[in-house]
Formats: structure tokens, sequence, C-alpha cells
């Protein structure tokens, strides 16, 4: 990956048609074979199974797809370039034992540099297990911290930036560190519309990241952005 890393939105996918099947499919197809910057890394929550089985069949060659081990009903996977990283291992931490949802968390060392990248991906709990989850979420993003490490914190988090923040530095309070590394990689457009139908951002990513590695922000491709966010 040469220069800086681009991010873009949690990939979201609500399937409710064949016609968003297949558009979904097309906009990480566009991803991965973009003419400028083309991912090598997608995250993908709430990806119906018919999606994930047709991306399958048709991903390139050198991209693998990685799901949390033992939960075969999961709809959060990661897929990446494996021209580019090469595979470490898994974590997955669920927020309780009889619930679904998980912190699930891939490992990968980039092929160039061996340099180690972490990325934490969760649809971490909301409404009234809202603040319960952030902590949850919190608290591994401290397990999974290395100094020497590029660290990324993913996904749709039902929660804005500010309260994941203050999560975060609770966090790092309890396990005694002198400052909170985790930053905010800020998103210049609304990811969700609260009940009072007002822009909020809930699908978010923070950061961490070594002095000696590579940056880290967000694409605000204007093409792109209309053309994802229209389909949320």
């Amino acid at each position: 990956m040469k220069g800086p890393i681009f991010i873009c939105l949690p990939f979201i996918v609500i399937v409710c048609s064949r016609g968003v099947k297949i558009f979904s499919i097309e906009i990480i197809l566009g991803m991965i074979n973009h003419s400028t910057h083309p991912r090598s890394l997608i995250g993908l929550e709430e990806a119906h199974r018919d999606v994930l089985n047709h991306l399958k069949n048709i991903l390139p060659a050198n991209w693998k797809m990685v799901t949390p081990p033992g939960q075969p009903n999961s709809q959060d996977l990661f897929i990446y370039d494996t021209d580019i990283f090469e595979y470490v291992g898994v974590n997955v931490a669920k927020y309780q034992e009889n619930l679904p949802k998980s912190i699930f968390t891939l490992l990968l060392k980039e092929k160039s540099s061996g340099h180690s990248y972490r990325f934490l991906q969760s649809h971490v709990p909301g409404g009234p297990n809202s603040a319960e989850g952030c902590e949850k979420f919190a608290k591994e993003a401290f397990k999974n911290y290395r100094v020497a490490e590029t660290t990324v914190l993913m996904g749709d988090m039902n929660a804005s930036p500010s309260e994941i923040l203050k999560a975060l530095q609770q966090a790092s309070i309890n396990v005694g560190m002198n400052k909170q590394p985790y930053h905010y990689v800020s998103i210049d457009y609304p990811s969700h519309v609260n009940t009072n139908l007002e822009a909020s951002w809930i699908d978010n990513f923070f950061a961490y990241t070594p002095k000696s590695a590579k940056r880290i922000h967000a694409s605000h491709h204007s093409e792109e952005i209309r053309q994802y966010s229209a389909h949320y």
C-alpha cells in the first residue's frame, strides 16, 4: 500500500430485494476495482447470506473472506487482498454468551513492510444496552492495543463519536495508561438519521497509528459518497 490508507464508511447491507443484493455486490466490486484507490480490506456488517454466498463465487482469486470462527450465522465479515496482506489470526469476543453480536478482530501483516494491522469491527448493541456495549467494545480495543501495531476500530457503533471516545478514555484509565491512544477518524457526512429525523454519526472509525506507520484518514470522494450513502 503506497501512501496513506483510505477508509470508507463501514458497508452495511440490509437486503430487501434481489435488486438490492445485486447492487450491493456491484458496490463491493467497485471498491475492489477502483481505478485510483482500490481497497485492500473491506469490512461488512449485516450482510445477507445470499450476498456472502455470491461473494465467495465472484471475488478475485487474490481476495480472501474471513468470518468469525464458531459463528456460522454471523453476518459480519472481512474480505482482504492477499497480495497486500498476510493472514496472521482472528479473535472473537461476545457481548453476552446468549446473544449473537460480537467484536470481531482480524490481525494481518503487510507483505511489503512487515507492519502489523489489527482491524476490530462490531455492530455495538444500542438502545438500553448502548452504554454497556460501548464499555465492552472499548475494553476489547485495549486488549488488542500494541504500541508497534496499527489498530483500526470500525463498525455500526450505535453511539456518537463522543460517546465512544468517552468509553475509550475510561478504558485507558482502567488499564493504567497515561494517554488514550485512539483518535477519531473524522467523516464529514452523516451515515444515519435518528428518531428525531436528525443527521447523526453512528458508523464510526477510530485508529491508533505508530509514528513510523502510514497515517489513516477517511476518503471523501464525492462520487463514492453519493453512490454508497443512497443505498443504506
